[in-house]
């Protein structure tokens, strides 16, 4: 026997005097419970919300009540709203406040036996991070849970740096090791001298951006039956998704500990970050995502 399949919430029908809402056209229909709508509703639509995190990732309105596809342009009107978010007073002064905490901290990592420095650098290409993050338009965005803005982790800094001074070859592996710690694959894991921290933007602003895949079908069948190939015939299907406009700003920082040969080593790991960033961050850096420009 089939599991029953339950109505979507807004189809259910509500307990004896209770009180019913309906989604207007411009709030589309969301799968959340009647109470969350209606406060969707309330605040003007998924633009009316001032965590972008809280909007990319959990009102989502594309689909439809059955959960069976998506609504025609319903996708580009609920990426175009997030867009808007990022443009408003309180989203603004949301990431101030993050920042001017963030400043804090790093000033405390500069303070013996610490030793921190930090670089801003400005995005030169659009930057797409945390493609693959589980998503219902399957193309995501790393963004803060809780202030809703676009970051880079710091677990991501310290990678591309060190894959940087790994190409260096002026520094030795113990050097690398001792500096990074090791890697995860190793058995006994070492703890680096150096710290990694989140990068977070002054400013910043969101594009729309398209990807393209040419062989649906292939893809649909892999780990399959196997006889699909990849053909020239199969249609394009476009795929929207966010984007980190280029001219933001973002402040990367790097600490030692007090067992790390302080000023001379870490003026070269801030070399290596330095060409880290020339290099790109995030995802489609072959495409040329994701490239930074060190500021004076």
């Amino acid at each position: 026997m089939s599991a029953p399949r339950w109505p979507h919430p807004s189809q259910r029908p509500a307990p004896r005097g209770a009180r019913t809402n309906t989604p207007s056209d411009d709030v589309g229909t969301l799968p959340l419970p009647r109470a969350t709508q209606a406060a969707v509703q309330a605040a003007g639509g998924v633009a009316g919300c001032s965590n972008l995190s809280l909007a990319l990732n959990r009102l989502v309105d594309t689909w439809k009540p059955t959960f069976d596809g998506e609504e025609p342009g319903r996708r580009v009107t609920f990426l175009h709203a997030c867009q808007r978010i990022a443009g408003q007073p309180r989203s603004q002064q949301l990431l101030a406040d993050y920042r001017q905490r963030h400043e804090t901290v790093l000033a405390s990592y500069d303070i013996a036996p610490w030793l921190c420095r930090w670089v801003d650098a400005r995005l030169t290409r659009r930057l797409v991070i945390g493609l693959g993050i589980a998503h219902p338009l399957e193309v995501n965005l790393t963004l803060h849970r809780i202030g809703g803005f676009p970051y880079i982790p710091g677990s991501s800094v310290k990678g591309a740096t060190r894959a940087v001074a790994e190409d260096d070859n002026g520094v030795s592996s113990e050097v690398v090791r001792t500096a990074f710690g090791g890697r995860p694959e190793d058995p006994a894991g070492e703890q680096g001298g150096l710290v990694f921290f989140d990068a977070l933007p002054k400013m910043f602003e969101l594009a729309l951006e398209v990807m393209t895949p040419h062989q649906g079908p292939y893809y649909a069948d892999a780990g399959g039956s196997g006889k699909v190939p990849p053909a020239d015939w199969h249609g394009p299907t476009p795929i929207l998704f966010l984007a980190v406009e280029p001219g933001a700003v973002f402040t990367f920082a790097v600490a030692t500990r007090q067992r790390w040969s302080r000023d001379r080593d870490l003026e070269g790991a801030v070399g290596w970050l330095r060409t880290a960033l020339a290099d790109g961050l995030g995802g489609k850096r072959s495409a040329g995502y994701g490239a930074f420009e060190v500021m004076p």
